[in-house]
């Protein structure tokens, strides 16, 4: 009896490298109540063009959050420091898409402990809206 033996042709797909940013956050919380953070990330596909958001927490009487961001920017501070960043780019044989990437970025608490800053970098990892 004679065994055949098939192999299967698997592609291999390499992986994208949708580039990185760099990332600078600043925290703060006031005894008061409101609470204020800002992101500015430049990202590795446009050196030098840094994006910005920024979000406020007034508290009562003066409720009211205001988030300020670039029109093709998002940048998301979450709690352990995490940052979510979602950024319309244009990409090399793809062309207008969102990428998107989170990360942890060390924020050191200032002297009067009540904000804290830090910097890191932040890969992008998805491509949205394809």
């Amino acid at each position: 009896m004679r065994l055949l033996t098939l192999f299967a042709t698997v592609p291999v797909v390499a992986a994208v490298d949708y580039g990185y940013w760099d990332v600078a956050i600043t925290r703060g919380w006031a005894a008061s109540g409101y609470k204020g953070w800002t992101v500015a990330a430049n990202y590795s596909g446009t050196p030098g063009i840094t994006k910005h958001g920024s979000f406020n927490h007034n508290p009562p009487p003066n409720m009211g959050d205001v988030t300020n961001q670039d029109p093709d920017f998002e940048g998301v501070p979450a709690d352990n420091n995490q940052v979510r960043i979602t950024q319309l780019v244009v990409l090399p044989d793809i062309g207008s898409v969102n990428i998107t990437g989170s990360g942890q970025i060390s924020c050191a608490i200032n002297e009067a402990g009540r904000g804290c800053s830090g910097s890191g970098r932040i890969n992008a990892t998805a491509v949205t809206g394809q």
